[in-house]
């Protein structure tokens, strides 16, 4: 499973994440969804993974304002993570 996340969603903890999934998150997805649509949104979907039992088998890829990617992989008992630059130009 490959994840690919917005740095900027990266909090201290689960509490703190939740914490900004329902008054960060769902009042701005909510707002722009009735707009949108004419229908309220909801917290519906929420990924948790407590530990990975293969070696590799989730990859997340943080991605900073500067389109610095950080790609971590996890183990059974750590995360392992790469610093690199992007290959590609820089977007506007």
């Amino acid at each position: 499973m490959v994840l690919v996340i917005g740095g900027q969603k990266i909090v201290a903890n689960f509490t703190a994440g939740l914490r900004r999934i329902y008054e960060y998150c769902f009042p701005l997805e909510d707002r722009r969804a009735r707009q949108a649509y004419g229908v309220a949104s909801g917290v519906n979907n929420v990924l948790i993974i407590n530990h990975v039992t293969t070696p590799g088998r989730v990859t997340a890829i943080l991605v900073h304002k500067t389109r610095l990617l950080i790609a971590a992989t996890t183990s059974t008992d750590r995360t392992y993570f790469k610093l690199r630059a992007p290959k590609a130009a820089p977007l506007p």
